[in-house]
């Protein structure tokens, strides 16, 4: 297996193996889920404003 491979694409990869054992997409996350195997996507978010300055902040 690959690291860091995500849920669907292993679940697509093992599709047709888990169909003979009866588990369903819901049930294989949460077995995942349960073996702490599931990846905690990144957050896509920038920073743009640097508030750790020694400068003093105004407030109105």
């Amino acid at each position: 297996m690959q690291p860091k491979i995500g849920g669907k694409k292993l679940y697509f990869m093992l599709k047709e193996p888990l169909k003979s054992l009866s588990i369903g997409r819901d049930k294989f996350f949460d077995i995942l889920r349960a073996n702490h195997l599931l990846i905690v996507p990144k957050r896509s978010y920038h920073v743009t404003t640097n508030s750790h300055h020694a400068l003093e902040s105004t407030r109105i």
